[in-house]
């Protein structure tokens, strides 16, 4: 029965306890929610409340002794006609909770094999863990590169399936990596590539817009998609 009304209680409170109790300890109460539904776990056994407790000793995955390969894409934008990109740190600084999502079904199907924290988990609840903090975690990257494709609008248009397939006047890599925030901060990053004369955008100061300024945003998606039929802004 919901609550919803001043009625609705008074209505419960009419009925004796005795009759509204249908169980008389624990025990019955499980044994009558079993019952009603089977298929369902009838005690689920959490070794902590406010984090999950770390197993004992390290392990290292994948266990195949080989490494999860990541991709992250995004976009920049030049703000110097030497190279110089402002973009987002996650983009070239990829924070553990990148590799925590790759990385969830191995960890899942482990904890779930071991028993570890006493119940089932699903890949779902063990990403959100991993990416918290609650399942502790390091990150470690054996190596790792960016490059940067100029956008549809300094090049014209492009007929490629692929990144991998566009041809090489068009990308270059990251060489240096200028200024960098902390990703749970501001995760913004100004990164150096070498190309020359290209346009460029004049940083300002943010906390001089005003509400109703009007904004032109730079960025995906849009053109930088060059698998688009149409790039489109």
């Amino acid at each position: 029965m919901f609550l919803r009304t001043i009625q609705d209680l008074e209505a419960i409170e009419h009925v004796p306890r005795a009759a509204r109790l249908t169980v008389r300890s624990t025990y019955e109460l499980i044994r009558e929610a079993a019952t009603k539904d089977p298929e369902h776990t009838a005690i689920a056994f959490l070794s902590g409340g406010d984090r999950m407790d770390r197993p004992a000793g390290d392990v290292v995955f994948p266990q195949t002794g080989e490494v999860y390969a990541l991709t992250l894409s995004g976009s920049g934008a030049f703000i110097s006609a030497h190279g110089d990109i402002l973009t987002a740190v996650h983009l070239v600084t990829p924070p553990s909770q990148v590799l925590a999502g790759v990385a969830a079904p191995d960890v899942t199907n482990y904890v779930n094999q071991h028993l570890t924290y006493g119940v089932q988990l699903t890949t779902d609840r063990v990403a959100q863990e991993l990416a918290s903090g609650q399942i502790e975690s390091d990150a470690v990257y054996s190596s790792k590169s960016s490059e940067v494709y100029l956008s549809t609008d300094y090049t014209g248009p492009l007929h490629a399936t692929d990144l991998k397939d566009l041809p090489g006047t068009v990308h270059q890599p990251i060489d240096r990596i200028e200024e960098e925030s902390a990703f749970a901060q501001k995760d913004v990053a100004i990164v150096h590539a070498p190309f020359n004369d290209t346009a460029s955008v004049q940083p300002a100061d943010s906390s001089q817009v005003e509400p109703l300024d009007a904004l032109t945003i730079i960025g995906f998606p849009g053109n930088g998609d060059v698998r688009a039929p149409q790039p489109t802004y």
